[in-house]
């Protein structure tokens, strides 16, 4: 009897560990899913590159970009990215920016978190209302902007001083050592020195405003194709 009563333990306790394992299996093999930044427009010139390698490519319209990868535009050139669930941003002249992170959340969640960093230059991005569980940050040398939903622009000039000018919405700013942090609202500008030292948020004026629109209007030359259709 006690050996009968051990055996079927022991079978007992091997159809358990049977079917654990597809469990297992299943909550390893989860895995985020990569999503990809769409290059809808190009004007001028535009090339990107895998990062860390050296060699540069052409970039072209409906090209997919994905994280670990970089951009620049040059000299009268623009880039136009479709970012996704209805998001977009444009790159000015003379840009870098890396995409550092790209990715939906793990499966069984609804939000992404993306991240991007702008090593000189600028971008002007629009964000739209992303849930909890969602974020969207451009790094720069010396700090961080975060959003949920909104459109800014971020300026960085070649001594790493950077500017953030928010069109709608809110940005909240932190530079990378972390002691300081702001929100900036509609309508206001922060600027940051070369050593990460952030300005309180404060609201643009007229004349700032049509210098702004005016740095967006700049001639650039015709886009070489046409935007991207899509179904």
């Amino acid at each position: 009897m006690k050996k009968a009563g051990v055996g079927r333990l022991i079978y007992l306790i091997g159809v358990f560990c049977v079917l654990l394992i597809p469990i297992h299996a299943s909550a390893t093999t989860t895995t985020t899913q990569e999503q990809e930044i769409i290059l809808t427009k190009v004007s001028g010139r535009v090339e990107v590159q895998n990062i860390g390698e050296v060699k540069w490519k052409k970039a072209e319209v409906g090209m997919k970009l994905k994280s670990n990868q970089r951009i620049r535009t040059f000299e009268k050139s623009r880039a136009y990215l479709d970012l996704g669930e209805g998001s977009s941003m444009v790159m000015g002249l003379d840009s870098i920016m890396d995409i550092l992170e790209l990715k939906k959340q793990i499966e069984g969640q609804n939000g992404f978190a993306s991240k991007v960093k702008l090593w000189i230059g600028k971008i002007r991005t629009e964000i739209k209302k992303l849930d909890k569980d969602s974020s969207f940050e451009v790094v720069t040398p010396t700090t961080i902007a975060g959003v949920r939903g909104t459109k800014w622009s971020n300026f960085v000039m070649d001594d790493d001083s950077s500017s953030v000018f928010v069109e709608d919405g809110n940005v909240w700013l932190e530079n990378l050592s972390g002691n300081q942090k702001y929100m900036a609202s509609k309508g206001q500008i922060s600027n940051i020195t070369p050593v990460g030292d952030i300005s309180i948020p404060t609201f643009v004026t007229p004349e700032q405003q049509k210098e702004f629109e005016k740095q967006w209007q700049e001639e650039v030359e015709p886009a070489k194709k046409e935007e991207v259709k899509k179904a």
